[in-house]
Order: structure tokens, then sequence, then C-alpha cells
């Protein structure tokens, strides 16, 4: 099993991927060691220390106990570019079929992404290709999530405005340095997922500082994401539902485009676990592009506990 348990119960903790849950007290440190085979026998290993917040990858072959060090980073980085983004993205995928208890690739692409800073150069190549294939009718959203300092990240979408994004999207804690992207690049900015309540976001809202508000409705509960899509009405900026799990998570998320006026577009992952259908009482209804808003009672789905049941992990 490529990631522990224990690494699996801290990727579902919001503080494990903003550096606050720093206590390993009780976490064997082997836990923390993330082991993902590629291929040849030779995997890819990565170690936490949740105290300092530092991380290590390292190659291990087919003959070796242990691996040979790829990079290492503090918590705040910068982090070695130890892979390109189309190899890090090319091993979750096989990384995932190794293992089909992960949920996605998402998550080996999420711990191992710092490692993979993508460039302007390869941003610019693939989007001219995505752009190329699906011609100019189709939106094309890039999230480039923490990878960039604004300096870099006005580069990106200086370099990608023949393509004419839908949004670029990047998380920032600082609102000066989001609104100073903003003002400096064409695309729309969206912004957000990883804010929580009108205290986090209002800040942001002042300073104008993204296009589009990403709204985690799981991270913050119901009410605190509606009034803080309330709040981005008064403001006369749209919101984007960040929905990236499950069924529940997109009719809890449905529900909130239903009970707001400002819903500019909601995230929704088709790539899932192939079981994921069997877990719920009601699927999403999708038709051209469109999601229907639930009508049923409570969210409009239940967990169903004998799929669940079956398909438990007992470690």
């Amino acid at each position: 099993m490529p990631v522990s348990e224990a690494l699996r119960r801290l990727s579902e903790d919001p503080r494990f991927w903003t550096g606050e849950s720093a206590t390993t007290d009780d976490l064997d440190p082997r836990e923390l060691r993330a082991t993902f085979p590629v291929t040849g026998g030779y995997a890819l290993v990565l170690d936490l220390d949740l105290a300092t917040g530092e991380r290590a990858l390292g190659l291990r072959g087919p003959a070796s106990s242990e691996p040979a060090q790829l990079g290492r980073a503090p918590a705040e980085g910068p982090y070695p570019a130890a892979l390109r983004w189309w190899e890090l993205d090319l091993c979750a995928r096989v990384i995932a079929l190794e293992d089909p208890t992960l949920p996605h690739p998402g998550l080996v692409v999420a711990l191992l992404s710092p490692f993979a800073p993508a460039t302007p150069e390869d941003d610019e190549a693939t989007i001219g290709a995505m752009r190329e294939a699906v011609g100019p009718d189709v939106g094309i959203c890039l999230d480039i999530n923490v990878n960039f300092k604004p300096s870099e990240a006005i580069r990106v979408g200086r370099a990608l405005e023949p393509y004419d994004l839908f949004w670029l999207e990047i998380d920032n804690q600082d609102p000066h340095a989001l609104a100073q992207l903003k003002s400096s690049v064409r695309a729309p900015i969206c912004s957000g997922e990883q804010l929580q309540t009108i205290r986090q976001y209002r800040p942001f809202f002042e300073l104008h500082a993204m296009d589009v508000v990403k709204v985690d409705v799981q991270w913050q509960g119901f009410s605190a994401a509606k009034k803080v899509a309330d709040l981005a009405e008064t403001f006369e900026l749209n919101i984007a539902p960040h929905n990236y799990n499950g069924h529940l998570s997109t009719f809890q998320s449905l529900n909130l485009c239903a009970s707001v006026s400002n819903v500019r577009i909601m995230e929704s992952d088709p790539e899932q676990t192939p079981y994921r259908d069997e877990l719920f009482t009601a699927l999403p209804e999708i038709a051209d592009g469109h999601m229907k808003i639930p009508t049923a009672p409570g969210w409009g789905t239940e967990l169903n506990e004998k799929a669940a049941k079956k398909y438990e992990w007992t470690g």
C-alpha cells in the first residue's frame, strides 16, 4: 500500500496541507514514509517530518533498500524540481492503478507536486495543445495552486494570454500579493479554496484581489460557506464551489448553488474510484454540462451503508 492509513487520515485534515498539524507524538515515523512503485522495481519514496514540515523525495532502485535522494526542502520551500509535471502526472496514474484503494491519482499528485513545479514553458505548450484540441468555445481553467510566487505567476499568466483562459487559479495567503497578480494579467483570477469564514475572505474582497471566489463547503460548513457567498455578492463577486470529492460533496455544493444568486460555475471531479456510484442512494444528474439541483429531502442523497461496508478499509 503506497500511502499508509495514518497518512491518509492526515491528508483529510486541512491543517496537514497548511502546515499547522505539527504533532508527531502518536505516529511512527515509518507511517510518514510513502513508497510509490512506478516501474521495473523502481519506486518514488516520500518522507515527511510533521514536526518541522520538511519533505524529502528519493528514488529507490530494484536492488536498494534505501532511496537515493532527489530533493529535500523545508516547509516553506523552495522545493527542488525533481520531476517534470508531465512525469508526475504519469507516475500518479501508474501508482493509482497499482493501488485501487486510493481515491484517485489526486492524493499522489498533491503529496508529490511540490517536487514537480510547473514552468511557464510547460504550461504554454500544454494549454496551447488543449486550446487547439477543444476549439474556442470551451473554457480552460488552469489551477497552478501554490506552486508560484506572484512574479512567476505573472509570467505564466502573460505567456498564456493568447489562449483565452476561463480563469487562472492560484492560492495565496497574502491579499496584497494576489491583488498584484490580478492587476498584472488579463486572465480572470480565481482563488480562495484555502480560506475559511468571512474573516479570512474579507481582506481579499476589500482589495478586489480575485475575480471568482472559490468556496469549499466541506472545509468550513454550509452556513459559513453561504455567508462567504453572501459577502462576495456585496463586492460584486461570483463564487465557484470547490468540489473535488464524492457525490455527497457534490450534493452539498449544489445546495449552496441553489441558495445564492452569484454562482459562476461549480467544480466537479469525474475521475474517482470505480465504485463511487455504489456508495450513495442518488447520483448527480448531468445533461449538456449542467447539473440538476437536487429536490429530495436533506442534501438529496444519502450514504449507502451496505455498500460502504463492502468497501471498508480495515488496514
